[in-house]
This record gives C-alpha cells, sequence and structure tokens, in this order.
C-alpha cells in the first residue's frame, strides 16, 4: 500500500480571535466544500516542516519561516499521515492572499464564538482543535500525539459523525 503524506497549518492573529483557513474545492470527499487548514502533499526529500512552509507560501503568497510553525498533532490512516502545525503571526493572517484555485480567507472565532463555530462548513477535527488551540490553559501541554483517523467513506459530509 503507497502512504502518502501530508502537512496541514492554521495560522491565528495574536489574540488568537481571527484564524486563516482555505475553502477546500479538492481533496478527502471529507473536506471538499469546507474550510479546512493550510497545507498539502509533502514532496520527495521533504520534511513535514519544509512541506508546511512551502505549501503555505504557495497558497496564501506568505512566507512564514520554519520557526513560526509547532506540531501539535499527527493523524495516520491505513494509507496517510497528516502532520498538523499551528502557528500565531499577525503578518501572516493580514497578509495572505488566495494564491491558488482554493479561497483563502480569515474567519473570525469571537464572532462564532467557541459554542458555535461549527456553524460554518469546517472539515472534521476543527470543531476541537480551533478551540483546544485557542484555550490558553492548553498552551503550556502541546505536544505532538498521534490519533488514527476513519477513512473518507466513514465520515457523514454533512454532520462530520461516523456513519
Amino acid at each position: 500500500m503507497n502512504q502518502q503524506e501530508y502537512s496541514i497549518g492554521f495560522v491565528f492573529n495574536a489574540r488568537m480571535s481571527q484564524i486563516l483557513l482555505i475553502k477546500k474545492g479538492h481533496g478527502p470527499k471529507c473536506v471538499i466544500g469546507r474550510w479546512n487548514g493550510i497545507g498539502g502533499h509533502i514532496e520527495l526529500g521533504e520534511t513535514p516542516l519544509q512541506c508546511q512552509v512551502r505549501e503555505f507560501e504557495e497558497e496564501t503568497g506568505v512566507h512564514l519561516p520554519e520557526a513560526n510553525w509547532a506540531k501539535f498533532t499527527e493523524l495516520r490512516g491505513a494509507d496517510f499521515t497528516v502532520h498538523c502545525f499551528w502557528a500565531v503571526s499577525n503578518f501572516a493572517v493580514y497578509n495572505a492572499r488566495t494564491k491558488t484555485d482554493e479561497r483563502v480567507e480569515i474567519i473570525n472565532t469571537r464572532a462564532y464564538g467557541l459554542q458555535n463555530i461549527t456553524n460554518i462548513p469546517l472539515a472534521p477535527n476543527l470543531t476541537w482543535w480551533i478551540p483546544f488551540l485557542k484555550d490558553k490553559t492548553t498552551k503550556n501541554h502541546l505536544c505532538a500525539v498521534l490519533a488514527n483517523y476513519m477513512k473518507d467513506d466513514e465520515l457523514d459530509a454533512d454532520t462530520n459523525a461516523a456513519i
């Protein structure tokens, strides 16, 4: 089986009130039409962190160096691994522009509130990742953890729930 590797990143402004996301037009069916972190496929010879820096710049036009990113989890499925990063950068949030066929936009997390973040179409896991990363009490305990992920066809695209 061919194992695919990806990186994905989430960038907040300094007040943690806004996050930069991308509206997915392609990829696994559980993310199409939903807001997701910015990232992509890891190229041969590239580390997950190098991929994150490259993909973020390709999709937003903003170079956010490796030192700005922190890994917070890794998702693994039968045939893929997703390395998940986050960063805080006012410059990146406010200067990012759509550079591909997928729209990049600032999402105001305060407007939705942590309880109502599910009112916008988010990719699976973002309904808890965003509040987790925003929570000041968890920041001192962030570490890379491993999570197993279900295949695309085991997710209901309308509810983010297993079917």
